[in-house]
């Protein structure tokens, strides 16, 4: 059985403040992106954007709903692969030992990864959140690493 693992949290916005978004936003996947690739908060936008447009004429919104399949086909022109969350045979949840996946920020492998979390995507580099709120207690589903970076849990 093991215990969730503490992990360092950094606020960080990608950018989005730099760029001139003044607003603060649901822009979870931008943020991830541009945080991890280490590219503009508006290369990562257009990007996102783009995506939406092909797939969808009516859906280029950014903000919100960025599916994995679409996360998924832009990380991998950046050479990055999903990998599933670890599964642990049991872990200590709320007081309570739990079964089942409930990987967390903590579990995650070294190197500049970004992970889907329930209800958000965030950067993790070498161990340290990065995003606008704590959302280390959140459970991870999986996450985009490097090609052949040798990451992988």
């Amino acid at each position: 059985m093991q215990n969730v693992k503490n992990v360092t949290y950094i606020y960080d916005d990608g950018g989005r403040d730099a760029e001139g978004y003044r607003v603060s936003a649901v822009d979870c996947a931008v943020r991830a992106m541009a945080i991890a690739l280490q590219i503009p908060y508006k290369q990562a936008h257009a990007e996102i954007a783009t995506r939406k447009k092909r797939r969808c004429n009516l859906c280029g919104r950014v903000r919100k709903d960025v599916p994995k399949k679409d996360m998924s086909y832009i990380l991998a022109a950046h050479g990055y692969k999903w990998f599933p969350a670890p599964i642990f045979a049991g872990r200590r949840v709320a007081g309570r030992w739990v079964a089942g996946r409930y990987a967390y920020a903590g579990d995650m492998p070294a190197g500049r990864i970004i992970v889907k979390m329930d209800g958000n995507y965030a950067a993790i580099i070498d161990g340290v959140l990065h995003d606008t709120f704590d959302s280390s207690q959140k459970m991870i589903w999986g996450y985009w690493a490097k090609h052949n970076s040798g990451v992988e849990v």
